[in-house]
């Protein structure tokens, strides 16, 4: 990518389309980890629902990243309630970043995150947390340097 301006900006509903798109794009990627990753038939319909819930929710947000007008990359973020028993009653939980192969390493997927942290934080959260895979190391050294750290083992087992 030459020095194009990266604008990023929140998801609309003319986006689902394209978004749609580069989430098949990220499950394809993750079902090289897992084959629980692998989309249902008519998973087109029920994204486009899902990511129409995203752009409409006042406790998610979703945002485009933009080079030259068209979408590099999207993510996802959204609040969650905890149980009363705790301090810290709310959490921020970013749940989908993804950035073209051909935008990598341009500081798109930081400026994505960096976007929904900033919301998280104008809607009073304190601490954001996601999932990725164990065996998906390079995406790991990414999120160590956007500041997370690990702190929990997520589990599966297949009944």
């Amino acid at each position: 990518m030459n020095k194009s301006k990266i604008i990023v900006r929140e998801g609309a509903i003319r986006d689902i389309a394209v978004i749609r798109q580069l989430h098949k794009e990220l499950m394809e990627y993750h079902l090289t980890f897992d084959s629980s990753y692998k989309l249902t038939l008519d998973s087109d319909s029920a994204f486009e629902s899902y990511a129409k819930h995203l752009v409409e929710s006042e406790d998610n947000h979703i945002v485009v990243a933009l080079v030259d007008g068209e979408i590099a990359g999207f993510a996802s973020g959204g609040l969650q309630k905890r149980p009363p028993i705790y301090h810290v009653r709310k959490m921020g939980c970013i749940e989908m970043v993804f950035v073209q192969s051909e935008y990598c390493r341009c500081e798109i997927g930081r400026a994505l995150v960096e976007d929904i942290c900033k919301w998280l934080k104008k809607s009073g959260v304190t601490w954001v947390e996601l999932n990725v895979n164990y065996l998906n190391a390079e995406t790991i050294k990414t999120w160590k340097s956007l500041g997370f750290k690990e702190f929990s083992l997520r589990m599966k087992r297949k009944l």
